[in-house]
């Protein structure tokens, strides 16, 4: 699973960073449960459309639905290029041992 569209979400606010990211697959329950290795995860099984949330250390937070190829990701205020590049590396490495990623940038 990687990383093929990052597009910014509109928001209420014209400083927010807020972005809607495509996956090459849709989020199994397995692909879900990784995300704990990158912070605090909330995972609500039992519903219709089994929703998860992630909270990283540094404020970042994305949530998204098992099942589908999206997800929604708000980066904290003052966030740069770098620390988004940074969060996209890391989704990237926790999928690419099981995907056979190979190392290109989304466009």
């Amino acid at each position: 699973m990687m990383i093929t569209e990052k597009t910014k979400a509109e928001s209420c606010f014209a400083d927010d960073e807020i972005y809607l990211y495509r996956f090459d697959e849709s989020f199994t329950a397995e692909d879900v449960m990784a995300f704990k290795e990158l912070g605090r995860l909330k995972y609500y099984g039992d519903f219709a459309r089994p929703l998860f949330c992630v909270c990283l250390r540094d404020g970042t937070f994305f949530k998204g639905v098992q099942g589908a190829r999206e997800c929604r990701v708000i980066f904290p205020k003052g966030a740069t290029e770098g620390d988004i590049n940074r969060f996209e590396q890391r989704i990237n490495n926790l999928f690419s041992t099981r995907s056979g990623f190979d190392g290109k940038e989304i466009a």
